[in-house]
């Protein structure tokens, strides 16, 4: 017979809809103070479907432009008011062109897989 343990971990995890709507509400916080901003969106797990309690929330920034290299403006982007781990990447127009041109893989699959929050 099958007996509960008293230091067993119990997983809770955040329903979808909330991690979206969470989204929305810091992509419009993001738009008032980074009008370099010009799409947000995401992909991974969350857009398709596949996420679990343990998974993180992936996005991808569209900006039109930046100076700064891309390791360098990964602060500059930080996910706040997400109920889950965040991982931002904030490409430029010019990048993710870049990146098609070279046939990168990931930045296909990516593209693909996206939802674009209007």
């Amino acid at each position: 017979m099958p007996r509960r343990l008293l230091n067993s971990v119990k997983v809770k995890s955040v329903p979808p809809e909330e991690v979206v709507a969470a989204l929305k509400k810091w992509k419009e916080k993001l738009s008032r103070e980074h009008p370099e901003v010009k799409r947000v969106g995401y992909f991974g797990s969350y857009a398709t479907g596949s996420y679990t309690p343990s998974s993180d929330l992936d996005v991808i920034l569209v900006l039109r432009d930046c100076p700064r290299p891309f390791p360098a403006r990964l602060a500059d982007y930080s996910a706040e008011g997400i109920p889950v781990a965040c991982e931002v990447f904030p490409y430029t127009e010019k990048e993710i062109e870049q990146l098609g041109k070279e046939d990168s893989p990931w930045i296909k699959q990516i593209l693909k897989e996206t939802v674009w929050l209007e």
